[in-house]
């Protein structure tokens, strides 16, 4: 018999894509397996768009391919010509129904941060998770996980300067892990100040324009927040869709010519970006402020190496998802 698709993955796909401080812009993925099947999201597609449009893209569950470079082959010629996320050897290693890769703002707080592991082992006692630093997505970050609970009944995975895995036997299990992990890791943001009139005028001026979400402009408005949102890339969507982290702007300096990102932070007044850049773009810049408003005063961060970052920005599987959303 062969197996259908779990309907209830789009529905909490699209219930986790809608929520920024889950999934920004194509960000993130889901799975579910059912018989020697596996359904994942589309490369380059929503999680928000789940219940509007077919996102999945469905395979069979085999080893084959499972630690293949990015995602299984082949990718030209499957239905509506969707291409399978370049996640999907990672979601295939779980052993759970269930798998949701999530770039969980209040998650990311914790997994740039040096001391990450200690600090998580105190927020999450009691849950069986687990901690795997930063390797790049695709094959690389497959095979750190899987070697990280191989022989153990893992739930959370934090993946560091990335986000978070959740695993469960159905999408409720999942949803209710979403929500206990989101609780404990939670922190308050700080706020600071903005002149959004203010900086109408400087984005004007520099043909720049201001963010389009207002929890971008969060980096700009705290002097700890810009410090750790001009430090460098924090995760892998970053580079891919803004360039290199961020840049201080003066109100009063000619724009930089030279800037290797399309974000730059006014402080104390606001964020502004490249102009004519995607949604996406935009819902990058508000996850960075969602997250340096949150990460704790004192702590010390990582940051992505100036080679790693290029090996985002190069990689043909992220070039692909950059041109995805600008369409």
């Amino acid at each position: 018999m062969t197996a259908e698709f779990p309907k209830d993955l789009a529905a909490h796909s699209a219930k986790w894509g809608g929520d920024l401080e889950l999934v920004q812009g194509a960000g993130g993925n889901t799975s579910a397996k059912a018989g020697d099947r596996l359904w994942i999201k589309a490369s380059g597609k929503q999680l928000a768009d789940a219940l509007r449009e077919n996102i999945f893209v469905e395979l069979p569950l085999n080893a084959g391919w499972a630690m293949a470079d990015g995602a299984p082959a082949p990718t030209d010629h499957l239905a509506g010509g969707l291409r399978p996320s370049i996640e999907t050897s990672l979601h295939a290693i779980m052993p759970s129904a269930v798998v949701a890769h999530l770039h969980m703002v209040d998650a990311i707080a914790y997994a740039v941060r040096s001391d990450a592991p200690a600090a998580l082992g105190k927020a999450l006692a009691g849950l069986p998770w687990t901690w795997v630093p930063y390797a790049k997505p695709g094959a690389g970050l497959a095979q750190a996980v899987r070697a990280a609970v191989a022989g153990r009944a893992v739930e959370v995975v934090i993946l560091g300067n990335h986000g978070v895995l959740l695993c469960g036997d159905s999408c409720e299990a999942v949803d209710r892990l979403v929500g206990e992990v989101r609780g404990r890791l939670a922190a308050p943001m700080r706020q600071g100040r903005l002149n959004l009139a203010r900086l109408a005028e400087i984005g004007e001026r520099l043909d720049l324009e201001p963010a389009r979400l207002a929890h971008a402009h969060l980096s700009a408005a705290h002097p700890v927040n810009l410090r750790f949102a001009t430090a460098g890339s924090l995760y892998p969507d970053h580079p891919v869709f803004l360039g290199r982290g961020a840049r201080v702007q003066a109100e009063d300096a000619p724009p930089d010519a030279a800037a290797e990102t399309a974000l730059h932070l006014v402080p104390g007044v606001g964020a502004l970006l490249a102009r004519d850049l995607p949604d996406t773009a935009h819902q990058m810049a508000a996850c960075l402020g969602l997250v340096t408003a949150r990460i704790a005063e004192d702590a010390q961060i990582t940051c992505l190496t100036r080679g790693q970052e290029d090996e985002l920005i190069a990689w043909d599987a992220e070039i692909y998802r950059r041109n995805l959303a600008r369409t």
